[in-house]
């Protein structure tokens, strides 16, 4: 698909990015940022371009949300510069002709692609149908999908929805409006954060997508007086919303109370901060530049392909509509003369363990520990296991250590299996023997769904305070270890559900260690 060339990344796609544009006197190393945020965007979407089907577009979950995961991209492609034209995007049309969006999900990004298409007289009918649609599943101000329950992720969509359906000339009614903006708090936490259901945990990406839903509503209110007066009654409300991200936010991470974060959703949660970014032109929030601590982490994370990781299309199309507000270009194709080679992408890829790296199967394993009801599972006292004897048979506190073998064959243990448990801590420990020709670094990679923390000697060194996350191998730790023996602690944290577990050691770069020079044992003197 001779694609090169064809991409022209859009100076202005909107103001924010057109005000954000950087002259060529800019320091370097923030203009190299930008060099590498057009790379990264055109080389997202090459990748999404050359995985469509053809005029059937991009299919995912069509049968919850027909259509929506082709509008999404074309969305995303047109966003990023894409001409209408191409034979590409000529194709998409013909697919999205051919569907007709029943979901608050599919007829949300319907019309965020028909509006971004720029071509009303086309989508005319067909918008104002979707516009309809989601106006009459509104329920009690708010909207599921529409079967179920309601969440505020389904009222961000619609109301980005609308917003697009106005922009095309679509009347909104003010009842609609005004419904939302009284039922919206009930999904607000006492201290400030928004959660995905009523009465839930707060979250980075609800609060952040919460207050950009709230900044569409302002726009309405500018042609609605009882929205205005609605909102108004609200402002300490959002007040509070505001200092909760502006203390919680973070980039690597969709953070919730306290240190707690999650990686779930985590592309979702940063379109959600670029929504609010953009639209109120917020350029910091809190003391975090959010945009370029957002981008930098985006183009660290972009894989050779050109695709982001985890399945599907749509978290490839979130990192992109994040990352194309700063779309910036030198008056030539970025694509033609500033290409990486194949080794600079492999030097730009975040470290990974050498494939057939095997996992540490054999541990001394303790637990489960129990928390108290008001007690954090990953916050019991470590004292408790500071001074252990590191041995089969040996008491840990309530328990007694055990030699366990895991199934190698498996990506990760459910330590559930071993005795179930809720709010609980597992403990499990082994010996590294460093020969004296070592190298001193060493990475430890550990899968986990909950929190978990390392310590070596008795001594803390990493802890992680994730909840509910995707269980992938996605933490490393690394650590300096002097010749010698070490005891190897890790606590992992079981929330709830399964207590998926696995680690593994390499090298400091994810190559694998040679075992002369690295020795793991459960017994110190064998």
């Amino acid at each position: 698909m001779a694609l090169l060339g064809e991409l022209t990344l859009a100076f202005c796609c909107c103001s924010a990015a057109a005000s954000d544009a950087l002259s060529l006197d800019q320091d370097p190393q923030q203009l190299s940022l930008e060099l590498e945020v057009n790379r990264a965007i055109e080389r997202g979407t090459l990748w999404l371009r050359e995985h469509q089907n053809g005029d059937e577009g991009w299919a995912g979950q069509e049968a919850e949300h027909e259509g929506g995961m082709t509008a999404l991209v074309t969305y995303t492609l047109l966003k990023s510069g894409v001409d209408p034209s191409t034979q590409d995007l000529q194709d998409a049309f013909v697919a999205l002709d051919t569907v007709e969006p029943s979901s608050t999900y599919a007829r949300a990004v319907f019309l965020l692609m028909a509006e971004a298409s720029r071509d009303f007289p086309r989508w005319r009918s067909k918008a104002e149908k979707a516009a309809r649609g989601l106006i009459q599943d509104q329920k009690d101000g708010v909207w599921a999908y529409p079967w179920g329950h309601p969440d505020l992720s389904n009222v961000q969509f619609a109301l980005l929805g609308l917003r697009a359906a106005q922009a095309m000339g679509v009347e909104v009614p003010e009842e609609t409006l005004t419904s939302c903006a009284e039922a919206f708090f009930a999904y607000q936490s006492p201290d400030g954060g928004f959660s995905y259901h009523e009465h839930g945990p707060p979250t980075g990406g609800m609060t952040a997508a919460s207050l950009a839903s709230l900044s569409i509503l302002d726009e309405f209110a500018e042609e609605h007086r009882a929205l205005k007066k609605t909102l108004a009654k609200h402002k300490k409300d959002r007040a509070k919303a505001e200092t909760w991200l502006d203390k919680q936010l973070r980039m690597d991470a969709n953070p919730m109370r306290g240190e707690r974060y999650t990686l779930a959703w985590h592309y979702p949660y940063l379109w959600a901060v670029e929504r609010y970014g953009t639209i109120t032109s917020t350029k910091k929030i809190g003391k975090l530049d959010w945009y370029r601590e957002g981008a930098r982490w985006l183009v660290d994370h972009q894989l050779p392909d050109g695709n982001w990781p985890h399945t599907g299309f749509d978290d490839t199309c979130f990192a992109i509509l994040f990352l194309r507000r700063a779309t910036f270009s030198l008056g030539h194709d970025v694509g033609q003369d500033e290409a990486w080679s194949d080794e600079e992408l492999r030097l730009r890829q975040p470290v990974r363990p050498e494939p057939g790296t095997p996992l540490r199967v054999e541990w001394l394993v303790a637990g489960p520990y129990p928390a108290e009801q008001d007690e954090d599972p990953i916050s019991l006292d470590p004292f408790r296991f500071r001074s252990l004897k590191l041995r089969e048979g040996a008491k840990s506190g309530e328990h007694r250590w055990k030699l366990v073998r895991f199934d190698e064959q498996q990506d990760w243990a459910d330590l559930d299996e071993l005795k179930p448990g809720d709010r609980c801590l597992w403990a499990l420990g082994t010996h590294l023997t460093v020969h004296e020709d070592a190298a001193r670094q060493t990475r430890l990679w550990i899968t986990a769904e909950d929190g978990w923390r390392v310590l070596i000697n008795g001594k803390e060194v990493e802890r992680a305070l994730k909840v509910a996350s995707p269980i992938r191998e996605e933490s490393s730790v690394l650590l300096e270890l002097e010749p010698g023996t070490h005891s190897l602690l890790i606590l992992i944290e079981d929330l709830s559900g399964a207590a998926p577990f696995a680690a593994r050691w390499t090298r400091e770069d994810g190559q694998r260690l040679r075992t002369d020079h690295f020795l793991m044992r459960t017994d110190p003197e064998d």
